[in-house]
């Protein structure tokens, strides 16, 4: 019931994303800086085991938080292997419990004269190796438990979700296989607008506005369905990439997006807000 809810909740903003009230005229969109909505970060769900698929906690179009259980792996190896380390750390201590009891036999002993200089220094030696093994032990207990942790695999940052790319009773390869799925932030969201440098460059030196009032201009979205939205954007970045042909490049806008009504992919316009 509760993946039900969460899921009805997913859809809610694909529905408002159309609602944005105060229309803008066919003339006006032309003057307008086309665009195209993209998600501000993403991140890939994965893990650097191999294994069998048994359980996936998540659908596509789904919001998740970070920390959420999105997969299960077959585990039956990995808590064979932690079984077997613990075993290995009680016996571990056991002989190293032993060895210290009988040093102590032996600095008693040595005390009376009893016993001879080697011997003791056996006991001794004895003893700083059954430590290294302790120490060898605590190491491969904690290595069986992280790699038993890796077979849950959990929401690395809150956003919306791909459709998993593995089904249930699949074996998941490290190597091969790539990404389970794909989480993508949607607050805030980013637009890519196109630019023509010299054009920028030319109205501030025509006195429209300064480098540094360039940098504070506000964005007003128009939506696909010309519609305005609600939030103003602040440029961010200049993309990195340039076309050649054209000679345009790309700055990048922000818009908070609290609700998630925008996705990524959106084909929307801006101006900038007199």
């Amino acid at each position: 019931m509760r993946r039900l809810f969460k899921i009805l909740g997913s859809l809610i903003p694909v529905a408002f994303a159309t609602l944005m009230v105060t229309s803008a005229n066919a003339q006006e969109l032309q003057r307008l800086l086309p665009g195209v909505t993209f998600a501000a970060n993403a991140w890939e769900v994965t893990t650097s085991v191999d294994g069998h698929i048994s359980a996936l906690h998540f659908s596509e179009g789904e919001f998740v938080s970070e920390g959420d259980l999105l997969v299960e792996m077959d585990a039956s190896a990995a808590a064979l292997e932690v079984q077997l380390a613990e075993v290995k750390l009680a016996r571990a201590e056991a002989i190293l419990t032993e060895g210290r009891s009988d040093l102590e036999r032996q600095q008693e002993l040595e005390r009376r004269e009893a016993v001879s200089i080697a011997a003791l220094g056996d006991a001794e030696f004895n003893v700083e190796v059954f430590e290294l093994d302790l120490k060898v032990a605590e190491a491969e207990l904690a290595i069986a438990r992280e790699e038993l942790q890796r077979h849950s695999i959990y929401a690395p940052a809150d956003g919306l979700i791909s459709a998993p790319k593995v089904v249930v009773g699949g074996n998941y390869s490290a190597a091969l296989s790539g990404a389970i799925a794909n989480i993508v932030q949607l607050d805030p969201i980013h637009v890519r607008i196109p630019i023509r440098p010299e054009e920028v460059v030319r109205r501030i030196q025509e006195g429209g506005y300064t480098l540094e009032e360039a940098r504070k201009l506000e964005f007003e979205m128009i939506g696909p369905n010309g519609g305005a939205y609600s939030e103003l954007g602040y440029a961010v970045s200049v993309g990195f990439d340039m076309n050649l042909e054209t000679g345009e490049g790309s700055v990048i806008v922000e818009f908070p997006n609290p609700e998630g009504y925008l996705r990524p992919g959106l084909r929307v316009h801006l101006r900038v807000k007199e």
